[in-house]
């Protein structure tokens, strides 16, 4: 039986292309479609962190290839679905959009494989790298080259709606691409020695836990995520953070396209309700991520003394 990761790895390379396009398409098309169902942003923009997932594991030589497949999935994106979400847009609007998220994607790319060739997110170096470099360079070059764009052809979003931008790109970062590097790094282990049973009921409970953090407004369930999160990273270490955070990033992508989440409600406007729920994811990754580097490098701590006992 071929695996999925077999036939993709398998593929030709023109295929790859055609569905990194075709994905990228409707990454981009799912938050436009929010803009306009529900006049609000999704709370993570998963599109420039998937690319950016593809260039690091790419070879040298096929960077710029999928770097352009993306571009024109973005593009057709903005000529089908975008300019009904922003009326006042030309023909020009689309690639000059998505030639500034590649120039985010670049930026972080290049940052990353200069400063931290091997991404090693259990090293607190690195992970500092990866933040400055895809949680906050990265998305601030994709938005200031944005809003340049837009006010050049006479479209003002407000400050607020921008900073809601910027943001869902850098949470977008943050839980994916650790989560999609994590797993991959880890495949092999997992193949090996499937999750016990005490780490499946801990990210069952997370799931159910996230879920209703994200259902209602009461504030009280909020604050078991964390710490729900840091349960399973006990038992999966930097595995659990990325299954778990992806697991969170998927539920609040989906209450963000029904306008719900751990701000719904209270006097705020909506860009400042998301802004709250994005406040709040970033805390339980910046709480969890240095949580499982800890843990990690005291397990590997207390091995490395003992085989030397």
């Amino acid at each position: 039986m071929i695996s999925l990761r077999s036939y993709l790895n398998n593929s030709p390379f023109s295929l790859r292309l055609l569905g990194l396009a075709v994905f990228s398409c409707l990454l981009t098309y799912s938050t436009m479609a929010s803009l306009k169902t529900v006049h609000a942003m999704p709370p993570l923009w998963t599109a420039d962190a998937i690319v950016l997932t593809v260039l690091l594991n790419a070879r040298p030589d096929r960077r710029w290839g999928y770097l352009a497949a993306a571009f024109a999935g973005y593009t057709a994106q903005g000529f089908l679905f975008g300019m009904a979400a922003m009326p006042h847009s030309s023909w020009l609007t689309p690639p000059a959009v998505a030639a500034a998220n590649m120039s985010g994607i670049l930026t972080a790319s290049a940052l990353l494989r200069r400063f931290s060739p091997q991404m090693d997110f259990a090293s607190g170096r690195d992970l500092a790298v990866f933040c400055l470099a895809a949680v906050l360079a990265g998305p601030a070059v994709s938005i200031v080259l944005v809003t340049v764009i837009l006010r050049s052809m006479h479209m003002y979003w407000t400050g607020l709606r921008m900073l809601d931008w910027g943001f869902a790109n850098a949470l977008g970062m943050l839980f994916v691409v650790p989560g999609v590097m994590i797993l991959r790094k880890a495949d092999p282990d997992l193949r090996k020695a499937p999750l016990s049973r005490s780490a499946v009921a801990a990210l069952a409970a997370l799931a159910l836990v996230s879920f209703a953090a994200f259902v209602q407004n009461r504030y009280g369930i909020r604050y078991v995520v964390p710490p729900a999160l840091a349960l399973v990273a006990i038992y999966l270490e930097f595995v659990g953070v990325a299954i778990g955070g992806v697991m969170i990033a998927g539920i609040a992508l989906l209450m963000g396209f029904v306008a719900r989440g751990p701000s719904d409600g209270g006097p705020q406007s909506a860009d400042e309700r998301l802004l709250m729920m994005q406040l709040y994811l970033a805390f339980i990754m910046a709480v969890n991520l240095p949580f499982a580097a800890l843990h990690q490098q005291g397990r590997e701590g207390q091995v490395h003394g003992h085989d030397e006992g």
